[in-house]
């Protein structure tokens, strides 16, 4: 039903031949038998109304929270402005909670945080790696207490600053590789109805604002409407650290 021809988008990215390349193309696909584009599926927007928690035993050394919201979808001005906010929130070591939960507090081992952009809905994500002394407790009410301060009274000029530059800078040196390049030509094409919307959407960046930030803090990332999974070391993985490494023979 959606595996047709007249939905498919065919990027060619390098040193080629213009012509050739095209009627090879041409003797490669041209023979598909069109028919009718089907409609997109429906998806009604998630919001979820309370908090979601799940606990896993896995064989790690360490604890590991994850936090996710439903947040805007790909492309949007807002999907801009979370992704400046993830950059404000782990990107660097004066990022807030880079400093907050590793450095000043040392809680925790790493922390990150990344909009996973879709068409229909994204998913913004919190990780954080806990050091072996460090409570559960005290790392959630420490990372929502950072989460709530951007929400509250917003970011300075100077974090807007690095975290769009950090940014553009990332969104830049993602379109060396040909492979990369290859897949945004195919999603501007795809979402947008134009290969060529490199500039248009670097602007949304270029665009966000302190304001813009602080709001989408707000709107998503509600401590009261999310998952968190948490993930501990099983038994076995417990036994095993406190066995320590073994000898060499």
């Amino acid at each position: 039903e959606y595996y047709g021809p007249d939905n498919l988008i065919l990027t060619v990215v390098g040193a080629f031949d213009a012509r050739s390349t095209e009627e090879r193309i041409r003797r490669l696909f041209g023979g598909l038998e069109r028919r009718a584009k089907a409609a997109p599926p429906e998806a009604p927007p998630v919001t979820l109304g309370s908090v979601v928690t799940e606990t896993l035993e896995d064989d790690v050394e360490l604890s590991r929270i994850t936090s996710a919201w439903h947040s805007a979808p790909l492309l949007s001005q807002e999907d801009a402005a979370l992704d400046v906010l993830a950059s404000v929130l782990t990107k660097g070591t004066s990022s807030r909670l880079q400093k907050a939960l590793v450095y000043d507090r040392q809680l925790a081992q790493s922390v990150s945080a990344g909009q996973d952009s879709q068409e229909k809905g994204s998913v913004f994500r919190v990780d954080v790696l806990l050091r072996r002394e460090a409570t559960q407790a005290e790392v959630k009410a420490l990372m929502d207490d950072q989460i709530a301060l951007v929400a509250d009274k917003g970011i300075t000029d100077e974090e807007l600053r690095r975290a769009k530059n950090a940014v553009e800078t990332a969104f830049v040196r993602g379109l060396e590789a040909t492979d990369n390049r290859a897949e945004q030509l195919a999603t501007y094409q795809s979402y947008l109805g134009d290969a060529g919307a490199i500039d248009r959407d670097l602007a949304r960046y270029r665009a966000v604002t302190k304001e813009a930030v602080q709001e989408v803090a707000k709107r998503y990332l509600d401590p009261g409407r999310r998952v968190v999974l948490i993930v501990v070391p099983s038994a076995a993985a417990q036994a095993k650290a406190k066995a320590g490494p073994k000898e060499p023979k």
